[in-house]
């Protein structure tokens, strides 16, 4: 949250000027799982005392959401010259998500804003408006739905009607990045300097209520800090505003999930099951030792706490992990939901369809 906001364009304005009050009071829920008429048996399952060659049919949702992509797309929208990033990242242009999209059979996406254009959000802006307006789709990994979720720098904040702009175009969340920019909390003046910077953000927000999430990406010490922020009233400081983690919290191990666990056991917290060779250093073509970890999080509220993404197109290890690794991923996924389809549901589609959908 530490660059200059890129101008945007006048934009139609479909949001009212008032977001009506049932916004900010009414708690949405999982749609239930789809009848056997829109399902689709894409995936094959493996069982998980046996290699994942080893599969047989389950039934997939077709409506599916990859609720974590980035584009980057520096011919069209130079990379600042200075940001708090990290890396320096490859190309990962539109077209090449809409193929990711058609080859794995993926109805609705997230853009969400990388570190490396920090709150420059023209990129994801132009990536929505081109992936929802029908007169740009070719048909090919087009999607059902595209969402964003956005950086926000609280000292050069955009106005209302900017912020109504971005969610006519499907906006619905706004992104704190502590890791990728290796922002570190280590005492409690630090711990309140972030949430107070997070308070901000949100009151900017407020008029969306539930319909923008709060999306951080930190371990889970710096969570641990943000605990005071979910637990002061109903949702993130009152106002309904639903938390979404991501990449599991970087969590390997079953035994070590404390803060991610208790967060996500509550109502309104969201939890990515999203990026496991982040959490284990690289593509292992089996993820297994992740096995405890998510079963454990799955098990957490009937599993209305987890959603699936791709983490396309994989930064930093671009080259190291493929479309292969996707497809692994989600077969892992489904093996550990144990054939209910139910929960499969609300990992790949139902509660995402919560977050994202209206």
């Amino acid at each position: 949250m530490q660059m200059l906001l890129g101008s945007m364009p006048s934009l139609p304005r479909t949001v009212p000027r008032t977001i009506p009050r049932t916004f900010l009071t009414h708690r949405r829920s999982p749609p239930s799982p789809p009848s056997h008429p829109h399902l689709c048996p894409t995936l094959r399952r493996a069982s998980s005392t046996t290699p994942l060659t080893t599969t047989r049919n389950i039934a997939m949702p077709s409506n599916i959401w990859d609720t974590h992509t980035h584009i980057t797309d520096p011919m069209r929208f130079p990379l600042p010259a200075s940001t708090n990033a990290k890396y320096h990242p490859h190309a990962a242009l539109l077209s090449s998500l809409k193929s990711h999209l058609q080859t794995h059979e993926i109805s609705n996406v997230v853009l969400v804003q990388p570190s490396t254009y920090g709150a420059d959000n023209r990129c994801l802006l132009w990536g929505l408006r081109q992936l929802n307006d029908a007169s740009n789709r070719d048909g090919v990994g087009k999607a059902a739905r595209a969402r964003g979720v956005v950086v926000i720098d609280p000292r050069r904040p955009p106005d209302r009607d900017e912020l109504r702009d971005w969610h006519a175009l499907g906006v619905r969340g706004v992104r704190v990045n502590l890791k990728s920019v290796d922002r570190a909390v280590a005492s409690e003046a630090e711990a309140q300097e972030l949430r107070q910077e997070i308070r901000e953000v949100l009151r900017l927000v407020e008029p969306f209520g539930e319909m923008w999430n709060l999306q951080v990406y930190a371990d889970q010490a710096t969570l641990g800090h943000l605990k005071p922020l979910v637990s002061e009233c109903d949702g993130l400081v009152g106002q309904g505003t639903r938390l979404v983690i991501d990449h599991m919290a970087g969590v390997v191990r079953e035994g070590e999930m404390g803060v991610l666990e208790e967060l996500v056991a509550r109502e309104g917290c969201f939890v990515k099951l999203s990026a496991p060779y982040r959490l284990v250093g690289g593509s292992s073509k089996d993820y297994g030792e992740l096995e405890g970890t998510v079963r454990r999080l799955l098990g957490v509220r009937g599993g209305r706490g987890v959603v699936w993404a791709s983490d396309w197109p994989h930064t930093r290890f671009e080259g190291v992990v493929d479309g292969e690794d996707v497809r692994i991923w989600r077969r892992r996924l489904e093996e550990w939901c144990e054939g209910d389809q139910e929960l499969i549901w609300r990992v790949f589609g139902g509660n995402a369809e919560a977050l994202y959908g209206p």
